[in-house]
């Protein structure tokens, strides 16, 4: 009955993820405030259309006013946060930690920011910088506190969890060498074709960029999302540009060994996956499909094992 409870509770933050998702999306510059409605018929949802889950399946996936299909995301997206809340809660007891702990708290936020994402990308193919850039900028500031405060790590004990570097070496260096992997999967493509074009101008921008970009990023919370500079529009690339504020969110985070886990996992799942959906939607038709899969979902599930398997990820890479 706890769990119940609980999970109908956190479910409440599934519905505030799907609020944030959308109003994003659209460019509302309402985030925290005004009231909700259906997108078709504008008209403001009432209090009982507002329950997670339950009101999507007591009206049948319509809205009560026009009957316009309501899209599935929302309750799963709902049911999906409330599941992830539920197993941070449960992990949090398990390791027996205080729920209003500060790493109880780092722990939540986090695995919000991350279903947010994974969300997001799975919807729109796209990851908006909103929340990613505070999470990065606020989990290096605290990473500094702790330092300065003496404490060893945010989550896990340093002296219970040994790797081979110290927690800032750890963890910022790795952010910026998984920063560089992505980052290589650009520059590749788009070198070649700026060669080819013989832009050198652009080229030399995009060198630039390398060291530009991780330090002019908290300004791109003040840019509209679909604005896009010349290189994300005109040059090939294997990741998108958005890949790069995921690197620093994954390394910044997990830290060396953990991130090398989350990383090779999702490429491989991701992989797998992929090459199942294709196979399987030109059996369907002979059509040209769209090759794109959202690589986030793969990246946040496999971001969150790393973190509940944490010591057993460690034990096992280390061995």
């Amino acid at each position: 009955m706890i769990f119940l409870i609980l999970f109908i509770f956190w479910t409440a933050f599934g519905s505030f993820s799907t609020v944030l998702i959308e109003r994003w999306r659209s460019g509302n510059p309402g985030i925290l405030f005004g009231r909700s409605e259906c997108p078709k018929c504008h008209t403001v949802l009432s209090s009982t259309s507002l329950i997670p889950i339950l009101s999507y399946l007591f009206q049948r996936g319509k809205c009560k006013k026009c009957h316009t299909h309501i899209s599935f995301f929302y309750p799963l997206a709902e049911a999906t946060m409330g599941l992830i809340f539920m197993i941070v809660w449960y992990f949090i007891l398990l390791n027996g930690w205080e729920i209003l702990e500060i790493r109880s708290i780092i722990l939540f936020i986090l695995w919000f920011i991350t279903g947010l994402y994974a969300l997001y990308d799975a919807r729109y193919m796209e990851v908006p910088d909103k929340a990613l850039i505070p999470g990065i900028y606020g989990y290096l500031v605290l990473i500094l506190l702790s330092i300065f405060f003496g404490y060893d790590s945010l989550i896990f004990d340093q002296a219970s969890y040994i790797t081979d570097r110290d927690f800032l070496y750890d963890h910022l260096l790795w952010a910026l060498l998984i920063y560089s992997f992505f980052y290589l999967q650009i520059l590749i493509p788009g070198g070649f074709y700026l060669l080819k074009k013989g832009y050198y101008k652009g080229l030399f921008e995009l060198l630039f960029s390398y060291v530009t970009f991780p330090v002019t990023l908290i300004g791109e919370l003040w840019k509209n999302d679909k604005e896009a500079s010349w290189t994300e529009e005109s040059i090939p690339t294997w990741v998108w540009w958005w890949d790069l504020r995921i690197a620093l969110f994954i390394g910044i985070t997990l830290g060396t060994v953990h991130s090398l886990f989350a990383l090779f996992v999702a490429y491989i799942s991701g992989s797998i996956i992929g090459l199942l959906i294709l196979a399987y939607k030109k059996k369907q038709s002979s059509k040209k499909h769209n090759s794109q899969i959202p690589f986030w979902p793969f990246l946040a599930f496999w971001w969150c094992m790393a973190i509940l398997w944490y010591g057993e990820v460690l034990g096992f890479i280390m061995r």
